[in-house]
């Protein structure tokens, strides 16, 4: 690792106080789990990254904590982005706020995301992302589930010590902040149930 890479690395874990996890886990001493902690797994492709931050239910909307939220910010690898969380208290989660892709995805003012907890001592397994093009050019967000495929990546990265994961629960429910446009962020939604 560069030191300019380190150094900005300790300056954001110093400002975010911890809080947030930056990097996936490499190895199988590091799926240890805490009494209060849990490992998710989220598919994307390669590179993809997800911002996800922890928050509240009010009024069946998610509201994002402000400073120093809990959560990840963080870049699939090998197609899957491995966390630890902690576990979130009763009426309150964490939720997908952007994706960045080929450019930056956000649910906004109303628009659905996914809400999801973790278990203690658990590892547990949530969804695929993918970015489809229609034939218009736009690119939207869809999302499938295929629970074997990333077992036997957690088994193959994690020469077998992994827990076997778990289905996780997600919840789509709508954004509760608004933003202003611009910044390159297309706002749509980024998380629909199957189905729906």
């Amino acid at each position: 690792m560069k030191s300019g890479t380190r150094s900005w690395t300790f300056a954001i874990s110093f400002i975010l106080g911890g809080c947030v996890s930056l990097s996936n886990v490499q190895g199988p001493s590091e799926l240890k789990l805490g009494p209060d902690e849990g490992i998710v797994i989220i598919g994307a492709p390669e590179g993809t990254k997800l911002v996800i931050h922890s928050g509240d239910l009010k009024d069946g909307k998610f509201h994002a904590d402000g400073w120093l939220p809990d959560g990840i910010v963080g870049t699939a690898e090998g197609g899957y982005l491995v966390r630890k969380l902690r576990v979130a208290p009763a009426g309150r989660g964490y939720g997908l706020v952007s994706i960045v892709a080929d450019k930056r995805y956000a649910a906004n003012c109303g628009q659905r995301m996914a809400m999801f907890n973790v278990k203690p001592g658990e590892v547990t397994y949530l969804t695929d992302f993918s970015f489809p093009s229609s034939g218009s050019g736009s690119v939207g967000v869809r999302n499938s589930t295929d629970l074997p495929a990333a077992s036997a990546y957690m088994k193959a990265r994690f020469f077998g010590a992994a827990p076997e994961p778990k289905q996780g629960e997600i919840t789509s429910v709508p954004q509760g902040r608004c933003q202003s446009g611009g910044g390159g962020t297309t706002y749509i939604p980024i998380y629909i149930p199957r189905g729906k």
